[in-house]
């Protein structure tokens, strides 16, 4: 368990005999395996279920990015200097909590007595949950720098990728999601079609127009704070795709000349001063440490493959 999240074991038997190979099989193996009598009587099953579901997630998330061959090994890398620092954290956690435990049960002992809590019990108490949030924002940082390392070996695609996956690794109701984003509205695709056919010589001349042409087709208000300069950006962006990436990748192009509104700003502020005091990680951080993150890149890179090292 970290800061709320659970980690199962990966386990052998019939969760584990499932996971033959990690693909878009592995969706329907889980549904087979849930529906499985012998899976209801068997008391460990929610256990080894939750494992696969881990490693679906994990599998699936990876489809999504498709590493190449040379990036697999420098992100296991990563990946293995995260989950060691994830180990010394949940080992101190451990110590932390026993002490933590240890000063309740003096806290029941004055609190059955009926004699009011003592200040040594109560200096016991708050020191050993002072230590368990420094200890969790020192670990935080430990893996934001993680998380920093982990960036410089994916591309953008795969960075938002692997930043839209969210703080769970509770992703498996995602294989059951629309695959892609969903088509653009008609009049955006033709505002996006015009720009990418305006040939570069005329481009600069039309610029205003397509822009306008764009706005309009979003519902946009014109004149709303930056958005020359996003809408500049968003069109230098469509025309540099491939045909065969519009589809994908255009409606994320278009989502980020969205100025964020106030309640946004607001809340990125509070993340921000969240962060600053007690420590957090996100998508990318929750990837590195998950256990089933090691477990699916070494079955991918395979056996023969030697400890990685990270890209200097």
């Amino acid at each position: 368990m970290l800061d709320g999240v659970q980690y199962p074991e990966t386990g052998s038997g019939s969760a584990g005999i499932l996971f033959a190979e990690d693909g878009p099989m592995l969706s329907t193996l889980l549904i087979i395996s849930l529906a499985c009598p012998q899976a209801a009587q068997d008391p460990d099953a929610p256990e080894r279920i939750k494992a696969l579901e881990a490693r679906i997630a994990v599998a699936t998330l990876l489809d999504k990015m498709a590493p190449s061959k040379e990036q697999l090994p420098r992100i296991q890398a990563v990946v293995e200097a995260a989950q060691a620092e994830r180990e010394k954290y949940e080992a101190d956690l451990l110590k932390i909590r026993e002490e933590e435990l240890a000063a309740f049960e003096e806290f029941k002992k004055e609190d059955e007595a009926n004699q009011g809590f003592s200040p040594k019990v109560e200096r016991r108490a708050a020191k050993a949950e002072h230590e368990e949030k420094e200890l969790r924002k020192a670990f935080f940082d430990r893996i934001n720098g993680f998380e920093a390392r982990l960036a410089k070996e994916l591309t953008p695609e795969q960075a938002e990728v692997l930043k839209a996956a969210g703080l769970s690794m509770d992703l498996v109701a995602d294989l059951f999601r629309r695959q892609g984003p969903p088509p653009m509205p008609p009049e955006v695709d033709r505002a996006v079609r015009e720009i990418r056919r305006t040939p570069a010589a005329d481009f600069a001349a039309r610029e205003d127009e397509l822009r306008r042409q764009l706005v309009r087709a979003l519902g946009m208000t014109p004149n709303a704070g930056d958005l020359i300069k996003r809408a500049r950006e968003a069109m230098t962006a469509l025309r540099e795709l491939g045909d065969d990436e519009v589809a994908e990748k255009a409606p994320r192009i278009l989502e980020k000349m969205k100025p964020p509104s106030e309640l946004d700003q607001v809340r990125s502020e509070l993340a921000e001063l969240h962060k600053e005091k007690y420590g957090s990680i996100g998508g990318p951080g929750r990837f590195l440490i998950h256990p089933a993150t090691r477990e699916v890149l070494k079955k991918r890179l395979g056996p023969a493959n030697p400890v990685p090292t990270e890209r200097k």
